[in-house]
């Protein structure tokens, strides 16, 4: 695994990346909210064994720190752009976990063109009106954004909690949340342009949508909402697993995502 950094005026990203010879297809990962890359740390045997894998760590998050208060996660998808521009790959299967599945649709709304196919965990269609599911993200980062200000390590505690459902798992996500500081909630802002309603728009890709059986009713609601609006779409149940599935039950996730990939 090779580790790179991209640069410009504002932040530096981190990503890492695997190169296997025998494979021209590239899978890109894209973790949730306060982890990083190492979400998919159980990903990786499976996965790098038959593709080229990117494992990015989002802006203000792993080791892609935060620099100036413009920095914002909608500008994913050009971070992503020019990643694949100087890896020379000309599309890629993306892989997303909640905050990543949302990004991962941004990209397939801006930039079509470099995704195969899209793999969403815990995801919801980023174009359709999300009021419920909105406002109750909203409410979850106004708590923890109150958290953070009295105790860091309480909110890490929190999202780990929110998170997964294995204790294990827990702990692993609250490492993976000491790297998100406070000045990091600043990237935050840039949800809402990843998230607003929009006309309907046309999925020309495979979509696998994918839930945790442990996940909140909202999210596995909201899956099957998406999968019911998305003609061709595969939806699946993870089971024992929670909002990060891919964490809590890692081979049950690797065995539906290879073979969703080598159907396509």
């Amino acid at each position: 695994m090779i580790h790179k950094i991209i640069q410009n005026k504002t932040a530096n990203i981190h990503y890492f990346l695997h190169k296997n010879e025998s494979s021209g297809e590239l899978i890109v990962f894209l973790h949730g909210a306060y982890a990083d890359h190492t979400c998919f740390n159980r990903q990786k045997e499976a996965f790098t064994s038959r593709y080229n894998v990117i494992f990015i760590d989002l802006l203000g998050h792993g080791l892609s720190n935060v620099f100036t208060m413009k920095d914002r996660i909608d500008e994913t998808p050009e971070q992503i752009k020019r990643i694949l521009e100087i890896e020379k790959f000309a599309k890629a299967h993306f892989v997303g976990v909640s905050l990543g599945a949302l990004l991962a649709q941004y990209m397939a709304f801006k930039y079509p063109e470099y995704v195969s196919s899209l793999v969403a965990v815990g995801g919801y269609n980023i174009h359709d009106n999300n009021d419920a599911i909105n406002k109750a993200q909203k409410d979850s980062v106004r708590k923890c954004l109150w958290m953070a200000l009295s105790s860091m390590n309480k909110f890490r505690r929190y999202v780990a909690r929110q998170a997964v459902h294995n204790p294990e798992n827990r702990e692993h996500y609250y490492q993976m949340a000491k790297k998100f500081i406070r000045k990091s909630f600043v990237t935050m802002r840039g949800l809402k342009n990843v998230i607003r309603e929009r006309p309907a728009n046309p999925v020309n890709y495979p979509l696998l949508i994918l839930c945790g059986e442990l996940d909140l009713e909202l999210a596995q609601n909201a899956a099957q909402r998406w999968h019911q609006q998305t003609t061709g779409s595969q939806c699946k149940t993870i089971p024992q697993a929670g909002h990060t599935a891919n964490m809590d039950n890692p081979g049950e996730f690797n065995r539906i995502v290879l073979g969703f990939l080598e159907e396509d």
